[in-house]
């Protein structure tokens, strides 16, 4: 009849169902796939960029190398000494120590008198007595030359030595009384020792 319209069917009422599901299932499709890209791909993309690969250049930087030049080598000359061995006493359960420490300074090795030449001048005017001390050194063992005159009177004895022989003029000063030691300013090419006399020897 005209002027009236038919009730919509069953069929309009499916379709619309049917796209109001469809549309908002998309749309929860598509707001999950941002959620997963913005909570699970992304972080993993960006930790992924920040990693080396094989192929990056990785630098070390090590700490400057510095070189020491040693120093230079000191040589200290040292006496020889000798220490005697510490003694120990223990009583009971009280150990008492007692340490003596004795040090002795090894001398120098002095040549025998029959390694050494020694040669006797008078400078006094008094006859004889470079001779009869010449055969005196003889008898100590002494390698003795002919005994002679010395031109210039002297107070004092004198008893010269050349390099080398400083030790060995000590031990036979000992048997001149107020002798003068002092190292040869002339050294005699043959003798070792030069003694010469003056006016205080007895």
């Amino acid at each position: 009849m005209a002027g009236k319209h038919a009730a919509p069917g069953r069929s309009d009422f499916l379709a619309g169902f049917l796209r109001f599901v469809l549309v908002w299932s998309l749309a929860g499709v598509a707001l999950f796939s941002l959620v997963w890209v913005a909570l699970v791909w992304l972080p993993d993309y960006l930790e992924d960029r920040d990693e080396p690969t094989e192929n990056s250049l990785v630098v070390s930087t090590f700490p400057p190398v510095t070189t020491t030049e040693p120093a230079p080598a000191t040589t200290t000359t040292v006496p020889v000494t000798t220490t005697l061995a510490a003694s120990a006493t223990t009583t009971g359960t009280t150990t008492t120590t007692t340490t003596s420490t004795t040090t002795t300074t090894s001398p120098a090795t002095v040549r025998s008198p029959s390694e050494i030449v020694v040669r006797v001048l008078n400078s006094t005017g008094r006859s004889g007595i470079a001779a009869d001390l010449t055969n005196d050194l003889a008898a100590l063992g002494y390698q003795t030359l002919e005994a002679e005159n010395y031109g210039t009177p002297l107070a004092d004895t004198y008893l010269y030595y050349v390099p080398g022989f400083q030790a060995e003029a000590l031990v036979l000063a000992e048997q001149l009384p107020d002798v003068i030691v002092a190292q040869n300013p002339a050294p005699s090419p043959s003798a070792d020792l030069l003694v010469i006399l003056g006016a205080d020897y007895p």
